[in-house]
């Protein structure tokens, strides 16, 4: 699961930092291979980094060894068991794996999940004190599976115990109580990481914790505590790993060592001694000091019991049978002290759940000789364990509220999700609206402005109608918040709309006529050179500002080129299509990302301005026709004189000679000298008007 989730991060980061790239790639509208290189490079110096880290990190792993070599401590190997740190570890290993692949290749298999068909069980508790051998006499019917050798002794790391009923794993004493706390801990969790990892939803369903009968009678207080502490602090680690609370088994072996139970065990019948014999707890309490004491109360009361019926049957029976009540209370100090660092909950560790209390015995004394008999065991493993597998302990808070934040976590992002194609949906339904307008009023006809059978109107018409539809595109995908061309791979449409338009402006439009200017100046009617010339004037400033934007204190208005521009060199032009003009001169100028294009017509177009003022010698009365056709009213007699007389040619003044048209001829005198400040001889023409 870490691994996936991992997986997705390291994803979702990819995606991040792709869609970053891409973004702004798309708003510098750059081509999608400027973005693709520079995610390669990012990725490309990401993975350079990595490699170059795993090096020196192989490589002072390298030193360090050399270093432990170079002064002899290398792995010594261990004495009370014969083997290295490594090789105990490999041994682990290589037995958990053995014996999984045996339970997947089972009978099991035909049951279910061959790993979760059987209840797994844990014989925990310190060296010696009889886990083993009470396995070994408990009379399990095991099945004859190729495992580990049990041999007899203390158990290296684990053994399996595979019978009808469940799975017991028989854990070595060192997991307990520690030998060599570094080596024994790291075992104990590369054993639960294993068990974690084969059975995540039900990994242990109970802990058979063993203390020997002799520890509790003989062991002092402080020992009894030391080894409660040892045990708990693996039982907390289990519950840790495995994130769940275990029930605990806490079983009294050794039970033959207790003064008069050999000989109260030898009066029952076989069939009893199969049996188990304690008390399970079915108490949700904590108190786990006033468990044990009822449960032992509960025992030797049914002792007592047992041995009054021996006395009706038996008169002979000895004095340590029947004291056994008593020897089995000396117990109880024990127990107290052991379970008191070992189970019960304090600030720090939460308690692991106390199911009950049994006694067992695997050897015992019978005339003088050693019978080896496990008494109260077998039932305990094949009945009471199997019986509460469906007892496994609630999760602790902490994995619980994981799960929640899981749940959480899930529901969120499930409401994110569903908001975000509720809101996809919303956008591509308004993104695919504005598209429909935009289809419905220019897919009717073809734009064509590459034609040459095209007439001039129908050039200004067409290129007229790619400017809005350029513009319409534009105000689209500025007030739309997801880049639908970024996601799908295309590149900006717009941006070779725009060097279309550029290209179709100036071949079929400016370089006809700027070509000729300087013919249509000597061939054109004197009543027309106001409005190529002040059209041109126009023309020029707008290059000024795209040329020099800072060039300007203030910013200056946009004055239209006039509507006549087109019709005063080519009266074969329409009045309306000569109106459009301006707007595609304006929005070329805007657009044209070639500032030595623009720079080159200004020059072409002050040259042709100087020599349409040279060309008329002197003559400035075009400025008074461009004053007078910009439709201010003339000053009449009859507006100040309204008598009887009507005459025939009233007299009036014309309107470049009104305070409007004083106006606005040293407005465009100003406009005049700004679109000439390089030429000496047109900034001069202000003062040759004013002499005029």
């Amino acid at each position: 699961m870490k691994t996936f989730l991992k997986f997705l991060l390291w994803t979702f980061v990819v995606l991040l930092i792709s869609a970053v790239v891409m973004s702004v790639t798309y708003l510098l509208e750059r081509p999608l291979t400027d973005g693709l290189y520079a995610l390669a490079a990012i990725f490309g110096i990401w993975i350079a980094i990595i490699i170059i880290r795993k090096i020196i990190i192989r490589l002072r792993a390298r030193a360090q060894v050399r270093n432990i070599l170079s002064k002899g401590s290398g792995e010594e190997v261990v004495d009370d068991l014969g083997m290295t740190p490594t090789e105990l570890s490999r041994s682990l290993r290589h037995g958990w794996k053995r014996t999984v692949r045996a339970l997947k290749r089972s009978q099991l298999k035909f049951q279910g999940d061959p790993l979760y068909v059987l209840p797994w069980y844990m014989i925990f508790g310190r060296p010696t004190s009889g886990k083993s051998t009470s396995l070994r006499n408990a009379k399990l019917l095991l099945p004859s599976i190729d495992l580990s050798e049990k041999a007899e002794g203390s158990t290296l790391n684990i053994e399996w115990w595979l019978h009808e009923e469940g799975i017991v794993i028989d854990t070595a004493g060192r997991y307990a109580v520690p030998d060599n706390l570094e080596r024994d801990r790291k075992e104990w969790t590369q054993l639960l990481n294993m068990v974690a990892q084969h059975k995540q939803k039900e990994p242990i369903n109970g802990v058979i914790l063993v203390v020997a009968a002799d520890r509790l009678l003989n062991a002092s207080e402080d020992d009894l505590l030391e080894e409660g502490r040892q045990v708990r602090n693996s039982i907390n680690r289990m519950m840790e790993k495995l994130e769940v609370k275990v029930p605990i088994y806490l079983m009294i072996t050794k039970s033959d060592l207790i003064p008069g139970f050999s000989g109260w065990a030898a009066h029952l019948p076989d069939e009893v001694k199969s049996q188990a014999m304690g008390y399970l707890n079915d108490s949700d309490s904590g108190d786990y000091s006033s468990i044990v004491d009822y449960a032992l109360d509960n025992v030797i009361e049914r002792v007592k019991d047992l041995r009054l019926l021996m006395m009706e049957q038996d008169t002979s029976l000895s004095d340590e049978v029947l004291m056994l009540p008593s020897s089995m209370e000396r117990l109880r100090d024990g127990l107290q002290t052991f379970i008191k660092t070992a189970l019960k909950g304090n600030a720090y560790q939460e308690a692991p759940p106390f199911r009950g209390l049994y006694f067992s015995s695997s050897i015992h004394d019978e005339q003088g000789s050693t019978v080896r008999e496990g008494m109260f065991l077998h039932d305990l493993f094949t009945r009471i364990l199997p019986s509460d597998r469906g007892l496994l302990v609630n999760l602790p808070s902490a994995v619980r509220l994981r799960r929640a934040m899981r749940r959480y976590a899930l529901g969120i992002s499930g409401a994110l999700t569903f908001v975000a194609l509720v809101g996809l949906t919303a956008l591509y339904n308004n993104d695919r609206e504005v598209l429909a307008d935009i289809y419905t009023n220019y897919a009717g006809s073809e734009i064509n402005v590459t034609s040459p059978d095209l007439s001039t109107d129908e050039k200004l018409e067409n290129l007229y109608r790619l400017k809005t539809l350029i513009e319409s595109l534009e105000e689209y995908q500025a007030s739309s918040p997801m880049p639908w061309t970024l996601l799908t791979g295309n590149a900006n449409p717009v941006a070779g709309l725009k060097e279309e338009y550029i290209r179709s402006v100036q071949q079929s439009l400016l370089t006809p006529y700027d070509e000729n200017l300087k013919a249509t100046i000597d061939d054109m009617q004197r009543t027309n050179i106001s409005s190529l010339a002040g059209g041109m004037v126009r023309r020029i400033n707008a290059l000024q500002d795209r040329l020099n934007p800072e060039s300007e204190e203030e910013e200056s208005e946009d004055l239209p080129i006039g509507p006549d521009y087109i019709t005063v060199q080519d009266p074969a032009v329409t009045a309306d299509s000569s109106a459009l003009f301006n707007d595609i001169y304006i929005t070329y100028v805007a657009w044209n990302p070639s500032l030595v294009t623009l720079e080159t017509e200004k020059n072409s177009l002050q040259s042709a301005l100087l020599y349409l003022v040279k060309n008329n010698h002197g003559d400035y009365s075009w400025i008074i026709q461009w004053a007078d056709s910009q439709g201010f009213d003339s000053v009449r007699l009859r507006d100040y004189w309204g008598g009887s007389i009507t005459l025939a040619e009233p007299p009036a003044i014309e309107a470049a000679y009104t305070i409007d048209g004083y106006d606005f001829i040293q407005t465009f005198l100003d406009e005049f000298q700004r679109a000439n400040m390089d030429d000496k001889q047109l900034t001069e023409v202000k003062q040759d008007f004013d002499k005029y």
